[in-house]
C-alpha cells in the first residue's frame, strides 16, 4: 500500500482519475458515444461494476424516464438497485438533476404493469413488491456543489475523487488506539464490553482512514432500511442501541488493558462497519449523545486471523462479494503468479490500480503472446470480477448464472463456495486468465458487449461466447476426459499457439451467428415480435434445454472443421 498523507487525495491521484477518464473517452467519436463511455468507466471504477455488469446495467431506447442505466446489486439479506442518469461535459447543469429528481419521483408512483416491458418495469416491480432499496444518482465530470438528500447522491468530479480514495485505506500498521470501556469481559485473547455512542464516533471520525479493514468498506448503498432505522434509534432513543444492535468487531494486532481503559495496537473494524459510521455521524452532530453500543476485540493470530475473522464475522451480512475477494488467499496466489510469471496486474481491490504510481503501473507489460488477445490499448491490467465472471461461464459451462450480476460468484455469494472449494480448483492462474483473454478477444475483434457488434444478440453475448468457446474446446479439441478445474495446464499448447487459437475463435463467432438465428423462435413469436427483450432472453433462457441443444447441434454439424482446427495446433514443446 501506498506511503502516503491519507487526510485528502494527492495531485498525482486526482490527476490519475482525470487522465483515466480522459482515455476512455477519448475512444467516442460522437458527444454519445463519450457520454456512454464515461457512464461505462463511473460504473466500473466507482462503483465497481464488472464490464459485463456495467454494459448489462446501460438502458437504451425511448421511455427511459431519464434513466441511463440500473446497476443490480443482490445480497443474501439487503438487495438494492442504483440508479444513474449520467451528464459528460456540457450537456450537465443544476437543471438536469432537479428535472432527473422530478422524473424518478414521477417513476416510483406508477404501477408496474402500467410500463411497457424492460428493465425499468422489471426494476420497479422489485422496488415496490419484494422490497429493494434504491440510490438515486446523478453523476458528471463537470465540477459541482449540491447538498446530499436521503437516497440522491450528487457526483461531480472532486465527489468521485473523493470515493475513490475513500476506497483506498490507510494502511494500519503501527496505529494505537486508546478507547475507555463502561463494562469488559476478557476471555483468552479477546475482550467483550460495552462502549459509549460517543467513544466509539470519536473513535471512527479521527481514524477512519484506516479503522475500517479494507475489503468491507464499500460494498453498501449509503443510506438503507437498516441504518436509516439505527438513526432513527440514536436521534429518539439512544439508549436501546445496545439492545437492538449486535455492535461491532474490531481486530487488533495486540492489546493492553489498564483498568477500563484498553490500547489497541494496529485496530481496524472487520464487522459493524455500516453500525460505527452511521453513530459517527450522529455523533459530529451530538457529541456528548448518551447510550451504549456491545464492542469485541480480538486479538489476531495464528489461528483467528484478520482475514478468517472478517470473512466470517460478515458471512451473515450483505457486506460480500468483490469486497470481500483480497481475503481469499487463492486470489492472493493468482495475484502474485500474473505479477510474477506474466507480468499483469491482477486487481483484487476496485482503485487500487489508480492508485499505484505512473512507474508502478508501467512496469506491468503482459506477455507477448497473450497480449495479443487483449486490445491494443489494454493496460496489462486484469480486474478480478472480470476474471471471475469469464471463469464461472467457462468452466462451469453455463453463460446464464453469471450473466447481470458476478456477486454470486464473488466470496459469500451462492456459487463462489461451489467452485472454489467444492469444486476442487486448482491454485492456477490459467483458470483465470484464459477464460479472460477469451472475453476480451470476442470484444476486440467482433464488438461483443458493444452496439458496434454486426448482431444486437452480441451485445449481451460475451459469456456465451466464452461457454461456447471452451465447449468447442472440450469436446472436440482437448483429449478426452480431462478435467480443467484440476489439470488447467492442458490449455497452455491452445493458448500459446495464437495464430491457430485465433482461427477457433473466429470460428466460434460464426457459429454463434447461427445460434442466435436459430433460437429467435425462444424470444419471438410467430410474427416476429418480442415475446422477451435480448436482457431476459440472456439472462433467463440462453441456457435452458433447446438453446443448449442447438448449440451442441450446430457444433457436431461443423465437427470435420473442428477437427481439422484442432490438427492445426502447433505440438507443444
Amino acid at each position: 500500500m501506498l506511503k502516503q498523507e491519507f487526510n485528502a487525495p494527492t495531485t498525482n491521484f486526482v490527476d490519475s482519475v482525470k487522465i483515466s477518464i480522459e482515455n476512455q473517452v477519448s475512444k467516442g467519436e460522437s458527444p454519445v458515444e463519450k457520454g456512454r463511455l464515461f457512464l461505462t468507466w463511473v460504473l466500473t471504477k466507482a462503483f465497481h461494476a464488472s464490464d459485463d455488469d456495467a454494459e448489462n446495467a446501460i438502458l437504451d431506447g425511448p421511455n427511459d424516464h431519464g434513466i441511463d442505466a440500473i446497476l443490480e446489486v443482490p445480497g443474501t439479506e439487503l438487495n438494492f438497485f442504483r440508479i444513474f442518469q449520467s451528464k459528460y461535459g456540457k450537456s450537465h447543469s443544476v437543471d438536469e438533476i432537479h428535472a432527473f429528481k422530478s422524473k424518478i419521483s414521477d417513476l416510483l408512483e406508477e404501477e408496474p404493469n402500467d410500463l411497457p416491458e424492460g428493465r425499468i418495469r422489471d426494476a420497479l416491480i422489485n422496488i415496490k413488491k419484494k422490497k429493494w432499496e434504491i440510490e438515486i444518482i446523478y453523476v458528471t465530470d463537470q465540477n459541482i456543489e449540491y447538498k446530499e438528500e436521503e437516497n440522491f447522491h450528487v457526483y461531480g468530479f472532486s465527489q468521485i475523487v473523493e470515493k475513490l480514495w475513500s476506497d483506498i485505506t490507510e494502511p494500519a500498521e503501527n496505529k494505537t488506539e486508546t478507547l475507555t470501556l463502561d463494562k469488559s469481559l476478557a476471555f483468552n485473547n479477546t475482550v467483550v464490553g460495552s462502549i459509549s455512542l460517543s467513544a466509539l464516533g470519536h473513535l471512527v471520525l479521527r481514524s477512519r482512514k484506516y479503522i475500517f479493514e479494507s475489503n468491507i468498506r464499500k460494498f453498501l448503498p449509503v443510506m438503507t432500511k437498516v441504518n436509516r432505522q439505527l438513526r432513527k434509534t440514536l436521534l429518539k432513543e439512544p439508549e436501546e442501541v445496545f439492545y437492538y444492535n449486535n455492535g461491532v468487531t474490531i481486530v487488533v494486532k495486540d492489546f493492553e488493558v489498564n483498568g477500563n481503559e484498553i490500547k489497541l495496537i494496529e485496530p481496524q473494524i472487520v464487522n459493524g462497519a455500516q453500525t460505527s459510521t452511521t453513530i459517527a455521524d450522529i455523533v459530529k452532530g451530538d457529541p456528548n449523545i448518551i447510550g451504549n453500543v456491545q464492542i469485541t476485540i480480538i486479538k489476531e493470530d495464528g489461528r483467528t486471523t484478520r482475514n478468517n475473522i472478517t470473512r466470517f464475522r460478515n458471512s451473515q451480512n450483505a457486506v460480500k462479494g468483490r469486497d470481500l475477494i483480497s481475503l481469499e488467499r487463492f486470489h492472493d496466489s493468482i495475484n502474485g503468479q500474473l505479477e510474477t510469471k506474466l507480468g499483469y496486474y491482477y486487481e483484487q481491490q476496485a482503485g487500487s490500480w489508480i492508485a499505484l504510481s505512473d512507474t508502478e503501473r508501467e512496469s506491468f507489460k503482459g506477455n507477448d503472446v497473450f497480449n495479443q488477445y487483449l486490445p491494443d490499448d489494454h493496460d496489462h491490467r486484469i480486474p478480478a470480477n472480470d476474471a471471475i465472471q469469464a471463469m464461472a461461464a467457462a468452466i462451469e459451462q453455463d453463460p446464464a448464472k453469471p450473466y447481470g450480476s458476478v456477486s454470486k460468484y464473488m466470496p459469500g455469494g451462492t456459487e463462489y463456495h461451489k467452485i472454489f472449494f467444492e469444486g476442487n480448483l486448482a491454485d492456477d492462474y490459467r483458470l483465470l486468465l484464459y477464460p479472460y483473454l477469451v472475453k476480451s478477444y470476442c470484444e476486440k475483434e467482433f464488438h461483443y458487449g458493444s452496439k458496434k457488434s454486426n448482431m444486437d444478440e452480441k451485445k449481451y453475448a460475451r459469456l456465451l461466447f466464452v461457454t461456447a468457446y471452451f465447449q468447442a474446446l472440450l469436446d472436440y479439441v482437448l483429449p478426452k476426459n480431462v478435467d480443467l478445474k484440476t489439470e488447467p495446464k492442458v490449455m497452455d499448447r491452445y493458448f500459446e499457439d495464437y495464430e491457430t487459437n485465433k482461427k477457433l475463435l473466429d470460428f466460434i463467432d460464426k457459429i454463434l451467428d447461427q445460434f442466435f438465428d436459430r433460437t429467435l423462435f425462444i424470444r419471438q413469436d410467430d410474427d416476429g415480435r418480442d415475446k422477451m427483450t435480448l436482457h431476459n432472453f440472456f439472462a433467463s433462457h440462453v441456457w435452458k434445454l433447446d438453446a443448449k441443444r442447438i448449440l451442441k447441434s450446430i457444433m457436431k454439424q461443423k465437427r470435420e472443421q473442428l477437427e481439422e482446427i484442432k490438427n492445426s495446433f502447433k505440438a507443444k514443446n
